[in-house]
């Protein structure tokens, strides 16, 4: 399954992963603490970033 990956600035390390359903139109938009991912089905998902 597709998956959407937080990865660590410094050392690349998996940080979080998030499943999603499948490609998406454009790149994830990022900002305030959230992540939203429009994927090809139509629906708007979004994700919180986990605190450090």
């Amino acid at each position: 399954m597709p998956a959407l990956e937080l990865l660590n600035a410094q050392m690349g390390a998996v940080l979080k992963r998030f499943e999603i359903a499948g490609p998406t139109y454009a790149a994830p938009t990022v900002g305030r603490g959230r992540i939203l991912v429009h994927p090809y089905s139509g629906q708007l998902r979004a994700f919180s970033i986990p605190a450090p």
